[in-house]
C-alpha cells in the first residue's frame, strides 16, 4: 500500500478495520483572498426586491424600514413542515446596493424545541456596497449584560430542522453606542451559510458585545467564507454549556480590534482555513474541553504599537495549527497557566493529541493535500441569462429546461417552485450556470431506478461550470438516481444544494475536478439506503467544503486514481475504494 497517512482527530469514529472500506477525514481549503463579488437580479426571477413593489425599502439610510422588513421576514419563512408533500421553497429576499435604516431586531423563526424550520435566505448586492445599518444609541441595546441581537435568524430553543438559512453579499452594521449589540445571531442545520458578510460597529471604541452568535442548541453544521468583523468585545460568540457540538467550517475570516476575544468557543468545533487577525486579544478562547479547532494558514499580527501578554489561542481541547504566520504574540497556544506552544514556524504544524494512522508505517502526520477553493465565474450579464418558469399544467418541466438551455444563454435561472424531471436534462458546452434560487427538483417515473443522472454535464466551452441552489423533496424512500453526472474536462462547482432526494454526483473518468461547498444528501426517507453512495467518483480530483453525506452507504466510492479533500461534517464517512 505503501506509505499514506491520514490524520484524524482521535475522538472521531476513524477506521472499519476491514479494507477496502475505510473512514476517512482530512483537511482541505483552498488559497485565495475573499471572493465577494455583485450579484443584481432582473425582473422575473423570482426574487423578492425590497425596494420594488409592494415593499419599496428606502435604501438612502432615511426612511426607517424596520417594519417592513419584519414583515416581509414574517410572511416570508416557510411555515408547511419539512414532511408536507413539497416541503416548502424559500424566497430569496434581495437587498439592492444602498443603506438601509433599521431601528430595532429583526426576528426570524422564533419556534422552539425543534419545530422551526430554515429558509430564510437574505442576500445584498455586493458585500460592501448593501448596508444594513442599526440607529446610533438604538434602544434596548445598550447593555452589555443583557445582549441584544440585531438580525436574529433564530430566537427560539433548539431546531435541527433548519435548513437552508442563507445571509450572503452584504454589511451589517450595528452603528455607534450600542455596547450590547450583537451583530447577527446565526442557526442552520445541514445547509446553510454565510457568505461575503461584514459586520462592524461604527462606534469610535468598536462598541458591540458579539458580530456573531452562534448559541442555540443543536447548531449546525453550517459554512462561513469570507467573512469580515471590526470592533465588539468578541468578534464570534460560538457554542453554550448545554449541548453545542456540531461545527462550522470557515473559509477566508478577517477579524480587527476585538477588545476581550477574537472567537469564544463553548463546546463548538471549528475548521477555520485561511485566518487574518489585527488585534493585541487572545484570538480564541475556549471554556469547553469538548470543543475543537483546526485552523490552517493564518496571519496574526498585533497591530504596531500595541502589545499583548496573552498567547493566540487560549485551549484545553484538541487544537491543530499548520502555516501560521505570528507577528507579536508571545506563545501560540496555552491553558489558564501553561504555555503549550510558545512558538510555531511557517509551513510547520502541531496538535496537541496523539496521531492515528491508517497504516503502521504511515508518518503521524497530516496528508498535506493540495489546497484549492472552488473557482469563482463571474456573473454573466443579464441578457445572457435564460429563466425557466415551472408548468403546472403540463405533466412535467421537462420541457421548459430543454428550451431555456437550447436558447444559447449562459445563464439559466429558475423561478420559485416545483420542477418535476421524468427524463434525462443534458446541459449544452454554452451554459455555464445552472442558478436554481432553491426550487425545488423532483425526479418522477421515467427517471427512478434506472441510475440515470437528472442532469448531465459533458464537454463544456468554459472552465467552470456552476450547480447552486438546488433543492430536492422528502420521499417516501430513496431515489437511486443521482443528481448530477459529470463528464466534463473542466471544474464541476456544485454549491448550496439540499438535496435530500438520493445520490447526488456520479463521474466519469475525465481530467475534471469538482468543487462541493455547503452540499448535503440524504436518502429521501429517514432509513438509511445501502449500496447507494452519495458519490461516485471515477478519476476525477473533488475538494469539498461543509459537505453532509447523510445515511447514503458507502458516503463515497471512489477509484484509486480519484482523490476526495474535505472539511466539515463528514466525520462519519464511509469511503469504498476500488482498484
Amino acid at each position: 500500500m505503501g506509505t499514506h497517512s491520514a490524520f484524524v482527530h482521535p475522538g472521531l469514529a476513524m477506521l472499519r478495520q476491514l479494507f477496502p472500506i475505510a473512514l476517512l477525514t482530512v483537511f482541505i481549503a483552498s488559497g485565495s483572498e475573499t471572493r465577494a463579488q455583485g450579484v443584481a437580479f432582473p425582473e422575473g426571477t423570482g426574487v423578492i426586491d425590497v425596494t420594488a413593489e409592494p415593499w419599496n425599502f428606502d435604501n438612502t439610510g432615511t426612511e426607517d424600514i424596520t417594519a417592513k422588513f419584519q414583515q416581509l421576514v414574517d410572511q416570508t419563512i416557510p411555515r408547511k413542515t419539512i414532511t408536507s408533500p413539497e416541503g416548502y421553497w424559500p424566497f430569496i429576499i434581495y437587498f439592492p446596493n444602498g443603506v438601509y435604516r433599521i431601528t430595532d431586531s429583526i426576528v426570524g423563526a422564533v419556534l422552539n424545541n425543534r419545530a422551526a424550520l430554515g429558509g430564510l435566505v437574505i442576500q445584498g448586492e455586493s458585500q460592501h456596497g448593501t448596508i444594513l445599518r442599526l440607529d446610533d444609541n438604538a434602544a434596548g441595546f445598550g447593555n452589555r449584560n443583557s445582549p441584544k441581537v440585531f438580525l436574529d435568524y433564530f430566537a427560539g430553543n433548539a431546531t435541527n430542522n433548519a435548513f437552508i438559512n442563507m445571509l450572503e453579499n452584504l454589511t451589517l452594521d450595528v452603528g455607534s453606542g450600542n455596547p450590547g449589540a450583537i451583530g447577527l445571531r446565526f442557526h442552520a442545520n445541514n445547509t446553510g451559510a454565510v457568505c461575503n458578510v461584514s459586520i462592524l460597529s461604527s462606534d469610535p471604541n468598536g462598541a458591540g458585545f458579539a458580530g456573531i452568535e452562534a448559541v442555540k442548541n443543536t447548531n449546525g453544521p453550517w459554512l462561513i467564507r469570507g467573512l469580515e468583523i471590526r470592533g465588539f468585545e468578541y468578534a464570534m460568540n460560538l457554542g453554550n454549556v448545554e449541548n453545542n457540538r456540531h461545527m462550522v467550517s470557515i473559509q477566508d475570516l478577517t477579524l480587527f480590534n476585538q477588545s476581550v476575544a477574537g472567537i469564544r468557543l463553548n463546546q463548538f468545533k471549528v475548521n477555520i482555513f485561511n485566518m487574518r487577525s489585527y488585534n493585541n486579544v487572545p484570538l480564541v478562547v475556549d471554556l469547553h474541553p469538548s470543543g475543537m479547532i483546526n485552523i490552517i494558514d493564518a496571519e496574526w499580527i498585533v497591530p504596531e504599537g500595541q502589545t499583548t501578554s496573552e498567547a493566540a489561542i487560549r485551549s484545553t481541547s484538541p487544537v491543530y495549527l499548520r502555516n501560521i504566520i505570528n507577528q507579536g504574540y508571545p506563545a501560540i497556544v496555552s491553558t489558564a497557566s501553561d504555555v503549550l506552544l510558545a512558538a510555531i514556524e511557517p509551513g510547520e504544524e502541531w496538535f496537541n493529541r496523539p496521531r492515528n494512522s491508517l497504516w503502521e508505517d504511515s508518518p503521524a502526520q497530516s496528508l498535506q493535500l493540495e489546497i484549492l477553493q472552488a473557482p469563482e465565474p463571474e456573473w454573466a450579464p443579464h441578457e445572457d441569462w435564460a429563466i425557466v418558469s415551472p408548468t403546472p399544467s403540463q405533466p412535467n418541466e421537462v420541457a421548459a429546461i430543454r428550451a431555456a438551455l437550447a436558447s444559447g444563454k449562459s445563464t439559466i435561472v429558475f423561478q420559485p417552485g416545483t420542477y418535476r424531471i421524468n427524463d434525462i436534462i443534458r446541459i449544452p458546452p454554452h451554459v455555464q450556470r445552472l442558478a436554481g434560487q432553491w426550487a425545488l427538483f423532483r425526479l418522477e417515473t421515467g427517471l427512478n431506478g434506472d441510475g440515470r443522472a437528472a442532469f448531465e454535464l459533458g464537454p463544456s466551452n468554459h472552465e467552470t461550470v456552476v450547480v447552486e441552489k438546488i433543492r430536492g423533496r422528502f420521499d417516501a424512500q430513496a431515489n437511486p438516481n443521482p443528481l448530477v453526472l459529470n463528464a466534463s474536462h473542466g471544474n464541476l462547482v456544485l454549491r448550496d444544494i439540499f438535496w435530500v432526494s438520493g445520490p447526488i454526483l456520479r463521474t466519469e473518468p475525465t481530467r475534471g475536478r469538482v468543487f462541493i461547498e455547503n452540499v448535503h444528501s440524504l436518502p429521501g426517507s429517514q432509513n438509511n439506503a445501502r449500496n447507494s453512495p452519495a458519490y461516485v467518483l471515477r478519476g476525477q480530483a473533488a475538494w469539498a467544503w461543509q459537505w453532509n453525506p447523510e445515511m447514503l452507504f458507502p458516503h463515497i466510492m471512489s477509484t484509486a486514481a480519484a482523490f476526495l479533500r474535505s472539511v466539515g461534517k463528514q466525520e462519519k464517512c464511509v469511503v469504498q475504494l476500488s482498484m
